[in-house]
């Protein structure tokens, strides 16, 4: 169970920043094209991720975690910033930055720590954000773990 808990908290850590997902080891030769949906544009606010964790083909377990303290910016030059609220309304600060692409409903990330990470948009409006990443590890046993989160954010208020 701590495996799980350990292995949830790290992709929860990372998705407030855009983050948890599977390596797509994109680079600039990769031909990610550079249109993209005008709305992906601003400033968003997190709202919750919801979690679901499945060990070797059984049953999902789903968790949902609050994201109201995290915020990402998404730059039309193709630059990201992820900010964190951990203190008081007041005080947000930077927590990552890093490049993104848009192309065929996916959202390509690169962070400053050289993270890739590949997102479904599964709804962008002017108003919602929901992207969606899955990860699967296997352990040294064989075992398979897939953890799939799908994370909502809204504009600022």
């Amino acid at each position: 169970m701590k495996k799980i808990f350990d292995a949830v908290l790290r992709l929860v850590l990372c998705l407030c920043v855009l983050a948890p997902a599977v390596s797509c080891g994109f680079d600039e030769d990769d031909d990610v094209e550079a249109t993209y949906p005008a709305e992906l544009l601003g400033a968003w606010s997190g709202v919750d991720a919801v979690i679901s964790v499945t060990i070797d083909d059984g049953e999902p377990v789903e968790t949902t975690t609050d994201l109201s303290r995290s915020h990402i910016a998404i730059n039309p030059n193709g630059t990201f910033v992820s900010y964190d609220n951990v203190e008081s309304a007041d005080k947000w600060q930077e927590k990552e930055r890093g490049f993104w692409a848009y192309k065929e409903g996916r959202l390509y990330v690169t962070s400053n720590r050289g993270d890739d990470k590949m997102y479904s948009v599964d709804l962008l409006t002017a108003y919602s954000l929901v992207l969606t990443s899955t990860q699967t590890d296997t352990d040294d046993e064989g075992g398979k773990t897939v953890i799939r989160t799908t994370a909502t954010y809204s504009r600022p208020q």
